[in-house]
């Protein structure tokens, strides 16, 4: 396997990592493993520096000195913070995941290349600030795409595959049931929500659990309170730090369909019952869509009612796991050494280029 190439050894490979979308952190630390050793990690938020830092990544917070406006035009703040930040360290390639809608910044930065999400659908407003880029780098499969991302976008888009997530690394399943408590002889549903404070409702689990009663339900999330006795197969977990943990030792797994939580489905293995939720971009029903259409997943557009459950517990026992086990890249570290090979070759810089998957 050849190394990774250092572009140059005296300008770094900026990565900008924006605060917007909770996922962009996730996408960074995705990469991380796969690009240059000379990468410097860039972000005005606090947070996205301490998520950053706690994974031991050179990470900058670029501050507010000299930050004029770009020259010819408007620009966000945080993006005029990365121009003058690019200006005076001269990166040889810089990743940006922002949504900066604004031509300046691809003038201002030549070697620019835009991160981006799978999903998105057919809305100007959500795909205008692609239309300027060269470069626009997914670190996902195509299949993940809407069917409504216009043709001109995915020209320029370069997946690299679904890249796997080194925090989510498969452990023995026998280990994962002990380490919750699991009782060798059951079968268990994990449900968890992305985010903080993401649960699913409680009156509604209570009936389904008591409607599936050979199964345990373990309701991961904020812990809510009834007056009612909860019937005693459904256990709240409350937050937990790892839940990958609870995901590996599930026999079935119900979820939404945020990006990250399809990743860590995907180093578990084991059957998705996906509930997506509503966004503005439709990506978490464009995930679901193009896991159902793979025979990954069971998905739902809302909790289904109590007498649901036991046909869709039999349906969830028949998929196969052959999709989730194609899902990671099988080679993301050469995939991402094309990528720096076409970036290197000048005749490709200056030309949108089409990748598959």
């Amino acid at each position: 396997m050849r190394t990774l190439p250092i572009l140059d050894a005296e300008r770094p490979v900026a990565y900008y990592v924006g605060h917007h979308d909770p996922n962009a952190v996730s996408r960074a630390l995705r990469l991380a493993p796969y690009l240059p050793p000379n990468s410097l990690y860039l972000t005005a938020s606090a947070d996205v520096q301490e998520r950053l830092d706690a994974a031991a990544l050179p990470t900058q917070t670029i501050g507010v000195a000299n930050s004029s406006s770009i020259a010819g035009g408007p620009a966000t703040r945080p993006e005029q913070l990365l121009h003058n930040w690019a200006a005076h360290h001269r990166s040889t390639l810089t990743l940006c995941d922002a949504p900066f809608e604004y031509a300046t910044s691809v003038r201002a930065l030549p070697n620019l290349v835009r991160v981006r999400r799978p999903g998105y659908e057919a809305e100007d407003r959500l795909h205008r600030q692609y239309g300027n880029a060269t470069w626009v780098l997914s670190p996902y499969a195509s299949w993940l795409e809407s069917d409504q991302v216009p043709a001109w976008l995915r020209a320029k888009t370069y997946y690299t595959g679904c890249l796997p997530d080194p925090a989510h690394r498969p452990g023995e399943r026998a280990a994962a049931r002990k380490a919750c408590g699991f009782a060798p002889d059951k079968q268990y549903i994990v449900l968890l929500k992305a985010g903080r404070h993401g649960s699913f409702s409680l009156p509604q689990l209570t009936r389904a659990a008591r409607h599936v009663p050979q199964y345990e339900w373990v309701r991961l999330g904020p812990v809510a309170h009834t007056r009612d006795p909860l019937p005693a197969n459904l256990h709240q977990v409350g937050m937990v730090p790892d839940p990958h943990t609870y995901l590996r030792a599930a026999d079935l797994i119900v979820s939404d369909a945020d990006e990250g939580v399809v990743h860590r489905v995907a180093a578990c293995g084991a059957p998705l019952v996906c509930i997506p939720e509503p966004d503005a971009r439709h990506a978490q029903h464009t995930h679901a869509h193009a896991l159902r259409k793979r025979g990954m997943a069971l998905s739902y557009d809302t909790f289904p009612q109590a007498f649901e459950w036991p046909g869709i517990l039999r349906r969830a026992a028949k998929l196969s796991s052959m999709g989730w086990a194609g899902f990671y890249c099988s080679d993301p570290k050469q995939r991402i050494y094309e990528f720096l090979r076409q970036f290197q070759q000048p005749d490709i810089r200056q030309n949108s280029v089409s990748r598959a998957s």
